[in-house]
């Protein structure tokens, strides 16, 4: 059995990240993962440089008995590729925790980290308490909440029955999706959660955020206007 490392956390499409000292995150797929897919013979990654989005394909892996896509983990700039991975697939196989990792990450901008004084709360409150919607600022894409999870929650959220004991997850909350904003406020945030949002500023979300400002805008002129005449 592979031995899971205590300083991981990981998401729902059985991936994991970890935080390395540099301020960058590393990031691979579980040992489940690669069970499932068999036999790996090529890992198609994204490029040193390349800026990614939390929660979007960012490459493939590719086994004797089928094709899975690889999502990025959270939103910022590929710093590392494992090259060992590039060249001899099989360590992903072979040691998923160690050298079958896949990239690193530097997420975009600097992270904010408030502690919430309720035990009640909902994520797009907490978003809002760690600013989470400043148009400026914010990734509305790289929301994620870290929870110590139940086995039996982590195995129906992961489609597994084998995991025991609490399980680190990662939720990620994509506010750009067409239901984003609703999956938020159904959200509840519990006592011991951490919720980090992302600060980098994402264009589109300040191009969609500016037209419903100047609508508004717009409105109230409109009334001034018919309210001096």
């Amino acid at each position: 059995m592979t031995l899971v490392p205590d300083d991981l956390q990981f998401t729902a499409e059985h991936e994991w990240i970890a935080a390395s000292g540099d301020g960058t995150v590393r990031f691979g797929i579980t040992d489940y993962a690669q069970d499932s897919l068999g036999d790996i013979v090529y890992v198609d990654m994204p490029k040193v440089g390349q800026v990614l989005t939390a929660g979007q394909p960012c490459g493939e892996v590719e086994s004797t008995k089928s094709v899975s896509e690889i999502y990025a983990p959270v939103t910022g700039e590929v710093t590392e590729v494992n090259e060992a991975v590039v060249d001899a697939p099989e360590h992903v196989n072979n040691d998923p925790y160690g050298d079958g990792w896949l990239f690193k990450v530097r997420a975009t901008g600097s992270q904010s980290r408030v502690p919430f004084e309720t035990e009640t709360l909902s994520a797009i409150e907490a978003i809002a308490i760690v600013g989470g919607l400043n148009t400026s600022t914010a990734d509305p894409t790289g929301v994620f909440v870290f929870r110590n999870e139940p086995a039996e929650i982590a195995n129906a959220v992961l489609g597994r029955k084998d995991l025991q004991g609490d399980q680190r997850m990662i939720y990620v909350l994509d506010l750009t999706q067409p239901t984003g904003m609703f999956e938020a406020r159904d959200f509840l945030v519990r006592d011991g959660d951490t919720v980090y949002v992302t600060e980098a500023p994402f264009v589109q979300w300040q191009k969609t955020l500016t037209a419903i400002t100047g609508t508004s805008g717009a409105a109230d002129t409109l009334a001034t206007t018919a309210s001096g005449g």
